[in-house]
């Protein structure tokens, strides 16, 4: 998945696991989440953006609050990884055994482990994650995103998962949304 942080919000902050993580709301095994919930998520993912408080994301503030997400992301991994809290790695925190590694293949016996975390396995590397969201955010193309433009796609994939209209996604009204959204996926790559 393409969208992290500020950009999951605008690509499927619902839906997508990963976005839906990001959001708090959780991932493909959490609870119902009602409208309003999302809603309260999105107003605070956009307050934080909006810097200035003037009520609209501006390209600079959007590329602000990426950079801090990113850095806060690659602190939280150093972390994990620091287990001793000395402020640095050790070759033995490095080999450490941990949970993202439990079901990577071993070295040893002719696999390759995964890369460590931060090195943008997912998305090409530093930078181009979301590099065209806000684009498709501002839908006037006014070089500002508006609360309402920022909310406009999440709330439509919302409206779109509820399939019993009841303000509600459910656990299997998330995961039925999800695996249509990967049909759909497949379908344009031409799988």
């Amino acid at each position: 998945m393409k969208y992290l942080s500020l950009a999951a919000v605008g690509a499927a902050a619902l839906l997508a696991v990963p976005a839906a993580a990001q959001l708090g709301l959780g991932g493909a095994d959490a609870g119902p989440v009602t409208r309003a919930e999302l809603k309260a998520k999105l107003d605070a993912k956009f307050a934080q953006a909006d810097a200035n408080h003037d009520g609209v994301l501006t390209r600079e503030e959007w590329d602000a609050a990426r950079a801090e997400k990113r850095a806060a992301r690659k602190e939280k991994a150093f972390d994990r990884l620091d287990a001793d809290r000395s402020g640095s790695i050790s070759r033995s925190e490095w080999d450490a055994p941990r949970p993202d590694r439990a079901s990577a293949p071993d070295a040893e016996a002719g696999g390759t482990p995964p890369p460590p975390p931060g090195h943008g396995r997912r998305h090409g590397g530093p930078g181009r994650i979301g590099a065209g969201v806000f684009d498709r955010l501002d839908a006037d193309h006014d070089g500002k995103v508006t609360l309402a433009e920022f909310e406009a796609r999440p709330l439509e994939m919302f409206d779109r998962a509820d399939t019993d209209h009841d303000g509600t996604v459910s656990p299997d009204e998330r995961k039925a949304a999800w695996e249509a959204m990967r049909r759909q996926w497949q379908e344009k790559r031409g799988e």
